[in-house]
Parts: structure tokens; C-alpha cells; sequence
């Protein structure tokens, strides 16, 4: 399953080479931790919140996670269905993050998996348990554990945000679907950092800033 997954995102890929994903181009979504004065040790999460579409919408969120006792927000982007945080484990946990977000009745933190634990489907979808799959789903580098990937879904379909790392921790790439087409900007880096190719895509369909197709 895994290689067919690989499979999928990959082929849309220039010149074959492997995408990775994340929020900032230097550092992967994975939890970290460090020290802040007066505030013991803080770790750092990103939660998949659906039901964003405009700024209002995200400050709503910020409102909830900060009133939430021993969480910083770092941001909440609504585009990329994204709400980062800092907090201190000693205080407060995921679940109740989770729940400050969900009392504002219209928006929900979704579940982040770990990509092995997606079926591939026929159809071209994705499911989870026998049900499409909604959420986000992250892998790692076999070697040296850093991550390696992180795609969104909605309903088994590519949907949002698509992030791919190198295993030094470099982004390669970064990808917005919908309805599991590319719909957006995607952009690629080289090792080095540099940026090597950055397009828009409608509908899955390459387009030049006005929104007309682009010959390949």
C-alpha cells in the first residue's frame, strides 16, 4: 500500500524527484520542545482545524487555543487548515485543544495518522478503518525518523495542505489540493534550500496568474 501511495503523489512530481511536506520551509511539523523563561519546558503542534475560510474564522481559533491555560498560538492560517501552537505539557494536553476548538461549535480539530494506517482504494481514495478518510496524515524518514511527509484529506480525497521534507529536514515541496486535484500553489526546493519550480494549478490544470492554461 505504501509504494502505491508514494505512487500517487509522486508522479506529478519534476523530473521524478521525491516531494516532501511542512509548515515553514526549515522546520517539519513534528513536536518539538524547548525551554521559555518563567514557563518550564513548551512543546510545539500543529492541529488540522477544518471549518476555516477567512481570517475571522481564524482568529476565532486563536481566541479558543489562547484562552486555553499553558498554550501560546504561534498562528492559525485558514487556507492551510493550520493552527500551530506552543504549550506546556505540565498544563494542558491535545485533547484539551481539541475541545476548546471544538466548543466554538463550528470548527474541529481533525485527526492526524500516521500514513500507513490509510487503505488505498479503487476509486482512487483513501480510507481509514473502512471509512474515507478525514484528517492528516504524516510518515517519517526510516533512517533517521525526522518527517518526511504530511498530506490533508477530506472525505478520502487530497484536500488542503500537501508538505514534503528532505531528510535533513529541508522542505521539497508544497502542494495545495482539492477534492484530491492540485488546486493552488506548489512549489519545490532543492536541498540546498533554493527554490527550483513554482506553478498554479486549477482543477489540476497548470495556469498562469490570470488563470489561463499553460502549455506543458
Amino acid at each position: 500500500m505504501k509504494t502505491l501511495f508514494f505512487a500517487i503523489l509522486l508522479c506529478s512530481l519534476p523530473g521524478g524527484s521525491a516531494l516532501l511536506l511542512a509548515d515553514d520551509q526549515t522546520k517539519p511539523p513534528a513536536e518539538t520542545s524547548k525551554k521559555s523563561e518563567g514557563k518550564g519546558t513548551l512543546s510545539k503542534l500543529e492541529l488540522h482545524v477544518s471549518g476555516m475560510s477567512c481570517h475571522n474564522c481564524s482568529d476565532a481559533v486563536e481566541d479558543a487555543l489562547a484562552a486555553v491555560d499553558g498554550v501560546e498560538v504561534e498562528s492559525v492560517d485558514a487556507k492551510s487548515n493550520l493552527a500551530v501552537v506552543k504549550y506546556d505539557p505540565a498544563k494542558v494536553d491535545r485533547a484539551k485543544m481539541v475541545a476548546a476548538v471544538k466548543a466554538t461549535k463550528k470548527y474541529v480539530v481533525e485527526p492526524t495518522v500516521d500514513y500507513s494506517e490509510l487503505e488505498y482504494q479503487s476509486d482512487g481514495s483513501f480510507s481509514r478503518g473502512g471509512k474515507p478518510f478525514t484528517g492528516t496524515a504524516t510518515g517519517t524518514h526510516g533512517k533517521s525518523g525526522k518527517i518526511s511527509q504530511s498530506y490533508q484529506f477530506k472525505e478520502g480525497k487530497l484536500h488542503g495542505l500537501v508538505r514534503e521534507w528532505y531528510e535533513t529536514g529541508q522542505m521539497s515541496g508544497k502542494k495545495f489540493y482539492k477534492d484530491g486535484k492540485r488546486h493552488g500553489k506548489t512549489e519545490y526546493w532543492g536541498e540546498d534550500g533554493k527554490l527550483t519550480a513554482s506553478k498554479i494549478y486549477k482543477d489540476d490544470v497548470h495556469v498562469d496568474e490570470d488563470g489561463n492554461p499553460v502549455e506543458e
